[in-house]
């Protein structure tokens, strides 16, 4: 074979064996990691959630029984978080700092329609809760509905105090507001509102229906109409 011929089979390989390379490190990124580096555990019923100084993210979800998923990060040993659960509350508290940066988030999956939620310096999310109702305190703490049933909520009853934050996209037939030097913002439709909002606060609400809501001067309350 002529050395010409060699030299240009030769490219011609090379050029082969990059595209099939190219091709190999597309699918590869295009494709999802299935790695799951976290563990279950069973754990009682309850129907009230208490956070105190809580320093990780934790997510409330609707599932078929009660369980504790601790999402780590990726690589991590895996650990058991502490918590009691007594006169049906769950309670949970602050970890030491070498624990903490080994994990995610911790998700609660609950079956039940109606939950009480006390956070005090503390996020609490819920994230495809499918419940009925809510009853919510926040003391210098954060909660967010990113996602709820379709027909949203029967009914919420939330006090945020302290520099709390509360976002929520669900709608709510009922929503019965105390919002003290803090923020509130629900951009799903309510029907009902009452309550309170004082001491600096601010307030938004998405189409609201009958409103009854008493407001101080320091305080500013907006509705919004698509």
């Amino acid at each position: 074979m002529k050395k010409s011929n060699i030299y240009l089979l030769s490219i011609l390989c090379s050029v082969t064996l990059f595209i099939i390379l190219g091709a190999l490190v597309s699918v590869a990124r295009g494709k999802k990691s299935s790695y799951d580096n976290s563990s279950n555990s069973s754990v009682p019923a309850y129907s009230h959630i208490v956070l105190k100084n809580t320093n990780y993210d934790v997510e409330v979800k609707t599932g078929d029984k009660y369980e504790m998923k601790i999402r780590f990060n990726r690589e991590e040993e895996k650990f058991e978080i502490p918590f009691n659960v007594r006169q049906d509350t769950l309670f949970l508290s602050k970890l030491p700092s070498d624990l903490v940066d080994k994990i995610k988030a911790i998700e609660l999956n609950i079956p039940i329609d109606n939950l009480d939620i006390k956070a005090q310096k503390s996020r609490i999310d819920l994230n495809s809760y499918l419940g009925k109702s809510l009853k919510i305190e926040l003391d210098q703490a954060e909660s967010n509905i990113y996602k709820s049933s379709e027909n949203g909520f029967s009914f919420i009853n939330i006090q945020c105090i302290n520099k709390s934050k509360f976002y929520s996209r669900s709608k709510c037939d009922r929503l019965q507001l105390d919002v003290r030097d803090s923020d509130f913002e629900n951009w799903g439709a309510v029907g009902n509102i009452t309550g309170s909002v004082k001491d600096k606060s601010s307030v938004m609400i998405n189409e609201p229906g009958e409103t009854k809501l008493e407001k101080d001067k320091e305080s500013k309350v907006q509705y919004f109409y698509n």
